[in-house]
């Protein structure tokens, strides 16, 4: 439910199901959905441009995604920190975390998560005007996307690499 709000743009609503979240993750001791939900209010912070408390709550969930020594939500929030990041137009900490990110993807071997972290990496070189680079990511992303056959992401793909060209 949170989510939703959060994809509708009522970002009071979405905050008030988040936090309740947490009180019941805490309730029954689930560490991995508190850590879950934190990043997630991490990033409607960032929706809200207000990157410095979006990276307060992410550097929380850092913290204990680490103590629980979990790789899948480690990537989940190094990439929601390179996204802030962009948004912040600072590409170099940008890629920095979109590679942190692609690293874990690449020992797990987790194929739609990699596909992502490409696609990323192809903005960040886009946006710092490396149309080379941003192409070879974007095709690399495609390349996934057609061996999983997500055709909703194959089609971005696309659009994206018909925009650098």
């Amino acid at each position: 439910m949170a989510k939703n709000y959060r994809y509708q743009a009522k970002y009071d609503e979405s905050l008030v199901f988040f936090n309740r979240s947490i009180e019941i993750y805490t309730q029954i001791n689930d560490k991995q959905g508190i850590v879950n939900v934190t990043a997630d209010i991490g990033v409607l912070f960032g929706n809200l441009s207000e990157y410095s408390r979006a990276l307060e709550f992410m550097n929380i969930a850092f913290e204990k995604a680490v103590e629980l020594n979990d790789s899948a939500l480690l990537s989940k929030i190094y990439n929601n920190e390179g996204l802030v990041y962009l948004s912040l137009g600072d590409y170099e900490r940008a890629l920095d975390y979109f590679y942190k990110s692609l690293k874990i993807h690449e020992l797990s071997n987790n194929l739609r998560w990699k596909s992502y972290a490409y696609n990323n990496i192809g903005i960040v070189h886009e946006k710092m005007k490396e149309y080379d680079k941003a192409l070879d990511y974007n095709f690399k992303s495609l390349e996934i996307k057609l061996e999983l056959k997500r055709e909703s992401d194959i089609v971005f793909s696309y659009s994206n690499i018909s925009e650098l060209y």
